[in-house]
């Protein structure tokens, strides 16, 4: 009888420690993704962006080219205690976006460009091109769409994991591209101004 026992209770511990080990490998599967799927999805953007300067690239390893001035508002602390630096090409049809990233609390990196420049390309289109095709493009490289925040929008919303692509047009014919990474604020706080 007793030995009937140590089995049942022998088997019983066998199941809680496969189903703790299983447990824990979820989670640390979870966390490897959570950290690492967004920079997967970032490393193909930069890879795929012929800009001077590359996506969550931390602001001290950027070098400001002739090209590019500081926006007057920059350096400025936000709210939630990150700082933002801007930047605008010369000629104002380009402005890059420095911020804390993942989360508003980190360092600034490359978070954001706004562009009126057919120079810049993502994924092969750029301003000038058709938004048919530009959307085709992005949902091949798995961007989803997303409805805009109101019905009147004039801009079309593309998204993958942390990256969102706002595309502007006139008819057909995209006139502007904003392509942004969102940011946490776990890390940060909140200053009240």
């Amino acid at each position: 009888m007793e030995e009937l026992k140590a089995k049942k209770i022998s088997k019983r511990k066998k199941r809680i420690l496969i189903v703790a080990v299983v447990l824990l490998l979820l989670f640390v599967l979870f966390l490897v993704l959570a950290f690492a799927l967004p920079y997967i999805g970032i490393k193909n953007l930069n890879n795929n962006f012929n800009g001077e300067y590359k996506f969550a690239v931390e602001l001290d390893s950027v070098e400001i080219t002739g090209d590019f001035i500081i926006e007057p508002f920059s350096g400025r602390l936000t709210k939630y205690g990150g700082y933002v630096l801007s930047l605008r090409s010369t000629d104002s049809q380009t402005r890059y976006y420095f911020k804390g990233f993942p989360d508003a609390g980190n360092t600034s990196k490359l978070t954001s460009i706004e562009t009126r420049d057919s120079r810049y390309s993502f994924f092969g289109f750029s301003v000038g091109d058709s938004i048919e095709a530009a959307t085709n493009i992005l949902e091949q490289n798995n961007y989803k769409y997303r409805k805009p925040p109101y019905p009147t929008a004039e801009f079309i919303l593309y998204k993958l994991g942390h990256i969102t692509f706002t595309l502007y047009g006139d008819g057909d014919i995209i006139e502007q591209i904003n392509v942004s990474l969102s940011t946490t604020h776990f890390l940060s706080f909140t200053i009240n101004v």
